[in-house]
């Protein structure tokens, strides 16, 4: 099974693996958005440590970066692997329930084929 890719900002030390995401841990905001300018990371988890205003700074850089990385504050690091999942897939089936296809130039060209047939 392919490992997802999570980045988590912390002083603590984590297992590398968790359920199915691999983990990379750096100590503060800034070096992680360094790192996800180059990586793109599925989640980005954010310990509760970690000042409000870093926070809110490494949200606001991240979702113009990286649109498609989730950002989280996790309060402890006991169920990671649960909380990564929970953030990675109710963001996934959210942004899918928006999408929309516009199919408009195919049942316009399906129209005009009908009617030069006739």
């Amino acid at each position: 099974m392919r490992k997802l890719s999570a980045m988590l900002v912390s002083t603590k030390p984590v297992t590398k693996t968790v359920l199915n995401w691999q983990i990379e841990t750096v100590e503060n905001t800034e070096k992680a958005i360094k790192k996800i300018i180059c990586k793109p990371y599925k989640v980005l988890a954010i310990s509760s440590e970690v000042p409000e205003s870093d926070f809110a700074k490494a949200k606001k850089m991240i979702a113009v970066l990286q649109p498609e990385t989730v950002v989280i504050s996790i309060a402890g690091q006991e169920d990671l692997g649960t909380q990564l999942n929970t953030a990675f897939f109710q963001n996934k089936y959210r942004n899918k329930a928006y999408k929309v296809l516009d199919n408009s130039f195919e049942i316009a060209l399906s129209n005009a084929l009908k009617n030069s047939n006739n």
